[in-house]
């Protein structure tokens, strides 16, 4: 199913409801499941197979993030020397990309909104002058749907677990009763983002973790 077959779906089990605002239903699912930091919704290099770098200035630490960026996962460093100090005594955050190790350095982040860049900063540290030390591991904002013609970036096999959380959302407005999108939040939506993140290469040595809530702690939207 594509998009217009979704909303179609949608429309005819939601009377009332024009295919606009089906739509907008949508787009809001959409970024609910493309926010949540899918390993495989990273944004990499093609040609590397890296993250992008960040330029740093010397004495400068907070960084304007790309225009497609709407969250920092990591900032990370082929080598850790003298970085410890500022691990707090926990256990060394890093990520493997193209079979080498990059540890993940202290930041703080702040997520893009409708009128603002994401941006990030490096934590009691100077990063210096650079230009290929630091990768940038970020999430990128989801395509809008601005129309039907404009299709989801899942795979189609979720399209249906898709318009039921639009269902549930169309309940809930009409109804009053948001059960069912919390059970749509709580069951499958961790479901999808576990086939999403299955099979990605990148990963910590933190605790073990399930697929499904790694890396994607925070709510967005």
């Amino acid at each position: 199913m594509n998009t217009r077959q979704v909303v179609e779906y949608v429309r005819q089990r939601a009377s009332g409801f024009t295919a606009q605002m089906v739509l907008d239903l949508l787009d809001h699912v959409h970024k609910v499941v493309l926010s949540r930091g899918l390993a495989q919704n990273y944004v990499l290099d093609g040609t590397t197979g890296l993250p992008p770098y960040l330029a740093t200035t010397d004495g400068t630490y907070t960084y304007d993030c790309p225009t497609d960026c709407l969250r920092t996962e990591a900032i990370c460093t082929e080598s850790a020397v003298g970085y410890s100090k500022y691990n707090y005594g926990g256990k060394q955050r890093y990520y493997m990309f193209n079979g080498s190790q990059y540890y993940a350095l202290p930041i703080r982040q702040v997520d893009a909104t409708a009128g603002s860049l994401a941006n990030v900063t490096f934590v009691d540290y100077n990063p210096g002058d650079t230009t290929t030390t630091y990768l940038h591991l970020y999430t990128p904002k989801p395509t809008d749907l601005t129309s039907v013609n404009v299709e989801m970036q899942v795979p189609e096999r979720y399209a249906l677990d898709m318009a039921h959380g639009v269902i549930a959302l169309i309940r809930a407005q009409k109804y009053g009763a948001d059960m069912e999108y919390e059970a749509w939040m709580q069951r499958t939506l961790p479901r999808i983002c576990d086939g999403l993140n299955r099979g990605a290469q990148i990963s910590t040595n933190q605790v073990p973790m399930q697929s499904e809530n790694k890396e994607y702690g925070r709510r967005v939207y």
